[in-house]
């Protein structure tokens, strides 16, 4: 009952907090944009997230998209709480593993916002970081996704899930190739391979906070397929005791 209450608690909450963290993340990343080309030609290849929070290469705009990312990191926080809550009936650990994921990518990039006025995005510490909360987020996001696909199996979320883990191998490949992407255009650089991944990261989070606060596919307190397949059992065994 304890769990239910909680829960209860986390899905009239976190829905708003999530919605309004990813629209303030984006909102500040284009108005800080604003002011990151205001004496600069537009080339949008150099839209790299952490040029625009840069206090080297963005002055005047580098706190608008750092701020906006440490405020919506802390309002989206809760929502690891929301994750572990309605898919830890369905395998406690793998839930756990996916929320702690989720919240210590969350806690990279609040870091990343915090540590924009004194560090350069060009130094190794500081790409280092990105790259690590990058990767920690979308290890976790993909880990819940696949845990809710696997007990609604819904293949909307097989494909949400498989979109989350393919966008895994090319961090990795981010981090031990100095000239990746060939930034022959757009669609080749680091700012299109940036925005993309905050896109799907951001869009999943959107779509897991939603299934798991739709009381008809999550029930609060409930096991998920398994509480369901248990519920029934006892109706066939009566069945057949019949």
């Amino acid at each position: 009952m304890a769990v239910a209450r909680e829960l209860g608690r986390s899905r009239s909450v976190a829905p708003v907090l999530v919605r309004l963290g990813s629209f303030l993340f984006f909102a500040s990343i284009l108005v800080a944009s604003t002011f990151y080309y205001r004496n600069r030609p537009f080339n949008l290849r150099d839209a790299v997230i952490s040029r625009l929070q840069s206090s080297y290469d963005n002055p005047s705009g580098y706190l608008i998209a750092a701020g906006g990312t440490v405020i919506s990191a802390v309002l989206i926080l809760p929502a690891s709480g929301l994750f572990f809550l309605g898919l830890r009936h369905i395998h406690r650990r793998i839930a756990q593993t996916g929320a702690a994921l989720i919240g210590l990518g969350l806690l990279g990039a609040i870091a990343l916002g915090f540590l924009a006025p004194f560090s350069s995005p060009y130094d190794s510490f500081h790409t280092g970081l990105a790259l690590l909360t990058f990767f920690i987020l979308s290890a976790g996001v993909a880990v819940c996704l696949g845990l809710a696909a696997w007990s609604t199996r819904r293949l909307a979320l097989w494909l949400a899930t498989v979109v989350q883990f393919a966008a895994l191998p090319v961090l990795v490949y981010m981090v031990f190739t100095s000239d990746f992407p060939p930034e022959r255009s757009f669609l080749s650089s680091l700012a299109f391979l940036e925005w993309v991944l905050c896109l799907i990261v951001g869009a999943s989070i959107l779509i897991l906070t939603a299934l798991l606060t739709d009381a008809r596919t999550f029930p609060a307190g409930s096991q998920g397929l398994h509480s369901r397949k248990s519920r029934e059992a006892p109706d066939s065994e009566k069945v057949g005791t019949l």
